[in-house]
């Protein structure tokens, strides 16, 4: 079942131009439910079409929303062993959401996922 058929082709081309590649799914700084949420469920489908995704954010994953991220592969910034993946923001409406040092390590983004009305 399609939710959002409008964007259903979109999405799948998205998909289908991240073949092949490593990902990182990042969020914002201070993160809240639905920025790990969104993560963990881009991380997720990723995973499911054979990609080597993880997640990472500016700060740790709040202890009340760990039981979001199960076995979810997620860093904090400083601990990812290597910042050479594709970048895929979730809950980011502005790049700097994710603060100074992330932009620095990611300064393009691939794509940018987000609810917010001033993601346009």
């Amino acid at each position: 079942m399609k939710y959002y058929p409008t964007y259903a082709r979109a999405f799948a081309e998205f998909r289908q131009g991240l073949a092949g590649q490593r990902v990182v799914v990042i969020g914002h700084q201070r993160p809240d439910g639905d920025c790990i949420g969104s993560e963990v469920a881009m991380c997720r489908l990723l995973r499911a079409d054979g990609l080597d995704a993880v997640c990472m954010n500016p700060d740790p994953v709040p202890r009340r929303l760990k039981f979001l991220v199960g076995d979810t592969p997620f860093f904090k910034r400083d601990d990812l062993p290597d910042h050479t993946r594709l970048a895929v923001f979730t809950d980011c409406a502005d790049h700097d959401r994710s603060g100074i040092k992330v932009r620095e390590l990611y300064p393009a983004p691939y794509a940018c996922f987000d609810h917010h009305l001033s993601n346009v």
